[in-house]
């Protein structure tokens, strides 16, 4: 292709593409926020079971017997059980281990 083809082509795009966003005003920052790729902080708010399972490490078996003894928090969705992702971390946060010292050595508490 010649450099007038190429050229002439850029110049029609561009203008096209000028036009598009004059007449679409406002929408087109709607649809900038929606092409933005996800950070941390717009992550899932729900989690399935087998993002949990990642995210525990523990298995598919395990979720489910502790769901059912009621020690994780759980949200029924239809037939799909979902995990709040705030109330997964505030429930890992708690089974933490917090140590002390005394005279026969450390100690989980």
């Amino acid at each position: 292709m010649s450099d007038f083809l190429k050229d002439f082509e850029e110049m029609i795009k561009t203008l096209v593409s000028e036009e598009i966003s004059r007449q679409l005003g406002p929408y087109t920052a709607c649809q900038a926020h929606i092409e933005e790729p996800m950070t941390d902080k717009d992550e899932k708010e729900f989690l399935s079971i087998d993002e949990l399972c990642e995210l525990t490490g523990l298995k598919k078996a395990t979720i489910y017997a502790k769901r059912t003894k009621r020690e994780i928090p759980a949200y029924k969705f239809g037939r799909e059980l979902r995990f709040k992702r705030s109330e997964v971390e505030d429930w890992i946060d708690a089974k933490r281990l917090t140590y002390f010292h005394s005279n026969s050595g450390r100690r989980a508490v």
